[in-house]
């Protein structure tokens, strides 16, 4: 939460984030032990695509890995929409991000 007050007041401050802050602040958020923190990430990532910021890879896979661990009903359905907001922006599947993918699709 600290981190997300410091990246909302960033932007107060005029300092447009770039895909590597978006990407570090839904980082923090998928290690955090918060209850919410999958609506939390899903928000944070939509926020970045509202601000016209193409996530990457390594932003993709954090949030499959996230969902791979998660006990979330809804886990399966939040993995397809990655999926195909990965398809869709063309970001290619490395080895991770496969192995994340199988991951949170066998725990649905």
């Amino acid at each position: 939460q600290k981190a997300s007050a410091l990246f909302d007041s960033m932007i107060a401050a005029g300092i447009e984030p770039d895909r590597m802050a978006w990407t570090i602040l839904m980082g923090i958020w998928c290690k955090s032990s918060d209850p919410n923190k999958e609506m939390t990430v899903q928000a944070i990532f939509k926020r970045m695509l509202h601000s016209g910021c193409a996530p990457n890879i390594i932003t993709y896979t954090a949030m499959l890995s996230m969902w791979a661990d998660s006990r979330n009903t809804k886990a399966s359905r939040y993995v397809i929409e990655v999926f195909h907001s990965m398809q869709q922006t063309g970001v290619k599947f490395d080895t991770k991000a496969y192995s994340s993918l199988l991951q949170a699709l066998g725990r649905a």
